[in-house]
């Protein structure tokens, strides 16, 4: 009885995979498939008059190198390590124009 019920249980389960399975296919004889454009420019545009270029200026920072620290009894309970302090924070600034930019031109045209 049990080999029985294990093999009606195998089969109910086949059963729904394929019935699962073949729900999934489609026939995709009729779908469109996209059609990819690559745009490619022969040289960039110009810059407008007025417009404002902006750099990014790094932070600025300190290595500093601490020792290891003692307790009140003398006995070490610090490793040594070296601390990153920051000094300045990083920032975006206008950048210098370039010659060719203040005659109206991109940087890639010089």
């Amino acid at each position: 009885m049990m080999a029985t019920l294990r093999l009606e249980m195998k089969l109910l389960i086949a059963a729904a995979a394929v019935l699962v399975l073949s729900g999934c296919s489609k026939d995709t004889s009729g779908m469109v498939v996209p059609e990819t454009r690559h745009v490619v420019f022969d040289r960039p545009a110009p810059i407008p008059p007025g417009a404002v270029r902006f750099c990014w200026e790094e932070p600025m920072v300190q290595y500093e190198p601490n020792g290891p620290g003692l307790d009140v009894e003398g006995r070490w309970y610090a490793p040594s390590y070296i601390a990153v302090r920051k000094v300045k924070d990083g920032r975006w600034r206008p950048c210098q124009p370039v010659l060719s930019e203040i005659k109206g031109e991109t940087k890639n045209e010089r």
